[in-house]
């Protein structure tokens, strides 16, 4: 399938800012992160996956502990290391070859050594036989466009195991502007 557009842009900000990319606020711009700013960018990772955990214990899965996770569009690894800690296994794909390596430098300084990051195609190819308890992606699907994001969705969902849990928030509705 050619690239697409959003995918461009993925890659461009993988090349340059990619946790501005992730987050965008200044201070997560390459020309002022710092040691303090990276720390501030994963706490909010930390704090999502917190308050994602609580919602699935409280409404879906008391005491919810996944085998196996997949973050779709993980980026820079934002929430797929808070992730790998509640999971025996991780697997963060995005389109972006820069962004992946700055989440395995970003797992690895941080000893967490249960992840794969893959890079992602449409039909999901990098997950032949894979399965998961667990399929997350947050702040992803709107950049992309709906035809397209309705099928990696059902990719996504054939790979979701008999009682597990796809964290996958939609825009549903627009309003438009006069």
């Amino acid at each position: 399938m050619a690239t697409v557009n959003s995918d461009k842009a993925w890659n461009a900000y993988g090349k340059k800012d990619p946790y501005y990319g992730v987050l965008t606020h200044d201070e997560f711009r390459d020309d002022n992160l710092n040691d303090e700013a990276l720390a501030r960018f994963f706490a909010t990772g930390e704090k999502h996956v917190d308050s994602l955990f609580d919602e699935i214990n409280r409404h879906l899965a008391k005491n919810f502990r996944p085998q196996t996770t997949l973050d779709f569009g993980c980026g820079t690894g934002r929430l797929s290391i808070p992730l790998a800690k509640k999971s025996q296994r991780l697997i963060g794909l995005d389109v972006s070859a820069d962004m992946l390596r700055e989440a395995r430098k970003n797992a690895e300084r941080q000893g967490v050594n249960n992840v794969e990051f893959k890079i992602s195609d449409d039909s999901l190819s990098a997950l032949k036989g894979e399965r998961f308890d667990l399929i997350n992606s947050y702040i992803v699907l709107q950049h992309i466009n709906v035809e397209r994001g309705m099928l990696i969705i059902e990719k996504m969902l054939q790979l979701l195991n008999s009682g597990g849990i796809g964290a996958l928030p939609l825009t549903y509705r627009s309003h438009k502007l006069n």
